[in-house]
């Protein structure tokens, strides 16, 4: 276990566990600096793919009996429909460096033996040179603008990343500010139904007030005229 996991064991919250490692937002990538093959360098790849496809001729078997197989090594030759196929290319893939360096086909290891020898010699001679420095340009033009699609499509992403981030924090205060309206409402609600009850509280307690009132007028009344005829007749 590293020292940095040990040390989550400290954490408190979940969430502060998680923010113990990357980041919530993309990073901008430290890309290393490309650098591009110089003429000597290409041409130097090149010698020694011929070199090793040279080698790897002296080793295979008669002609009828050679199979793909035998070839793996041999980064300029291959076989096709019976014959034997070799190109003067570039790289691990052995791209075609120029039309004017096309493929040739051949029916003996003699001939494709002959074929790799003249090639060598008039690549270090120079003789490719000039073509061999287009083919750089171009692969370098293409490996910049490649580089700027990319740039572009990750400055894209991260452009569409930031206005996700927008729009989720507009609809998150949106839908904050609606649940506030609708509690203030609620609120308002109950307010209103409050004051109601209030309102017709006190119009319960006001009738109940009146009728006592006439209740006790009508008390008083009852009262005076049955001491008045008490008097008449305590009189008489």
């Amino acid at each position: 276990m590293t020292e940095a996991v040990q040390s989550t064991n400290n954490v408190v919250t979940i969430k502060e566990l998680f923010t113990t490692f990357g980041s919530a937002q993309p990073m901008e990538l430290r890309k290393p600096q490309q650098n591009h093959r110089s003429l000597t360098e290409a041409v130097q790849i090149i010698a020694a793919n011929l070199r090793r496809t040279l080698e790897g001729i002296e080793g295979l078997p008669e002609f009828d009996k050679i199979r793909k197989a035998h070839l793996a090594n041999m980064p300029m030759l291959n076989r096709y429909q019976g014959n034997l196929v070799g190109k003067i290319g570039y790289g691990d893939n052995n791209q075609e460096i120029s039309e004017q360096m096309p493929a040739r086909m051949f029916q003996s290891l003699g001939e494709a033996r002959d074929f790799f020898v003249a090639m060598e010699h008039h690549l270090l001679e120079g003789r490719f040179d000039p073509l061999i420095a287009e083919y750089l340009t171009a692969a370098k033009k293409r490996a910049l603008k490649a580089a700027a699609a990319a740039q572009a499509k990750r400055d894209a992403t991260k452009a569409m990343w930031q206005a996700n981030k927008v729009r989720e924090a507009e609809e998150a205060a949106k839908a904050a500010k609606e649940k506030e309206a609708a509690r203030a409402a609620r609120v308002h609600r109950e307010a209103a139904k409050a004051a109601a009850e209030a309102a017709r509280a006190v119009k319960e307690v006001k009738e109940a007030l009146i009728e006592q009132m006439k209740a006790n007028k009508v008390q008083n009344s009852s009262f005076g005229t049955l001491a008045s005829g008490r008097v008449g007749a305590e009189a008489a």
